[in-house]
């Protein structure tokens, strides 16, 4: 029996070189080998301190060959990749969701790549932490990764209204809806938006998938968010009186619905069939040259 005193891979002899190319190819994974391997001996934990963007970089090649793309950062190492491996695993999850044939509005197959984008561009949003740095990178960015960004949501809080857990579920409602339960209901849809947006696909991906491991109490934070920015008191407002004349207010007219889900409908809008140089450019903030 090999034991960790008796190894040669951990005698100071070995050269280092050969050991990491051990190393190199053992699965990555979730991380969890690596992590147990530099608890073995200080040798190897040195090591894999030593060469960590090295070996992180030759386990992306092989295991996530678009995670700098898709997660981008300006120091790689095991904990990021772990990150990124956690972070598709939430991603293949919702898209699933959304491109199930029992969803009443599935994604169709030429937006699935955009919708992809779309979460992935969620998580890059979340990266940038402050309310403000959000809003500064929203602002800054052209027409096509919003339009992402926006299909991403749009289509996450249209699945949420019939196949969610808690109040975004349509069965909160009813089929037959007065003014103020229409209202709500904009209401509740526009914060889990707002939710999405602020919390990434973790938040998305504990409301679609409530009996799975989730990341956030999605029911809480969503009245958190409805609190915070769409709370009202109708009656005392708008109808002391009680009577049936009350208007709810408009939070989605007419004509505000349209444009973009409308042109995305269509198999070849600009934007359909995304391949991975147009999910690249879109990673980093520019329109998809058609």
């Amino acid at each position: 029996m090999v034991t960790p005193s008796s190894s040669k891979l951990i005698d100071g002899s070995f050269p280092a070189e050969l050991l990491l190319e051990v190393i190199e190819n053992i699965p990555f994974g979730d991380g969890s080998d690596i992590f147990t391997l530099s608890r073995v001996h200080p040798r190897i934990a040195d090591i894999l301190r030593s060469y960590e963007q090295s070996l992180t970089g030759s386990f992306a090649r092989k295991e996530l060959r678009h995670a700098a793309v898709d997660f981008p950062t300006k120091l790689q190492g095991f904990k990021w990749l772990r990150t990124c491996v956690k972070q598709y695993d939430v991603i293949d999850d919702v898209m699933a969701t959304l491109v199930d044939d029992h969803n009443v509005f599935p994604v169709r197959k030429h937006n699935m790549a955009l919708i992809n984008t779309g979460l992935l561009l969620l998580y890059h949003l979340q990266s940038f932490g402050p309310h403000t740095a959000k809003l500064t990178l929203l602002k800054s960015l052209p027409k096509d990764p919003l339009t992402t960004m926006y299909l991403a949501v749009h289509y996450a809080t249209l699945t949420a209204r019939y196949h969610g857990e808690g109040l975004i579920h349509q069965r909160t409602y009813g089929q037959l809806m007065d003014a103020n339960t229409l209202s709500f209901r904009s209401d509740i849809e526009f914060c889990f938006a707002e939710a999405s947006l602020q919390l990434g696909p973790d938040f998305v991906h504990s409301t679609l998938l409530a009996d799975s491991s989730t990341y956030y109490p999605s029911e809480r934070i969503l009245l958190n968010f409805y609190h915070d920015h769409a709370i009202h008191d109708w009656v005392l407002e708008s109808d002391p009186g009680g009577s049936t004349g009350f208007q709810p207010p408009i939070t989605q007219g007419p004509k505000k619905q349209g444009a973009i889900e409308e042109d995305a409908a269509a198999k070849d809008h600009s934007l359909a069939w995304l391949d991975l140089e147009g999910k690249e450019t879109l990673m980093k903030g520019g329109d998809v040259v058609s």
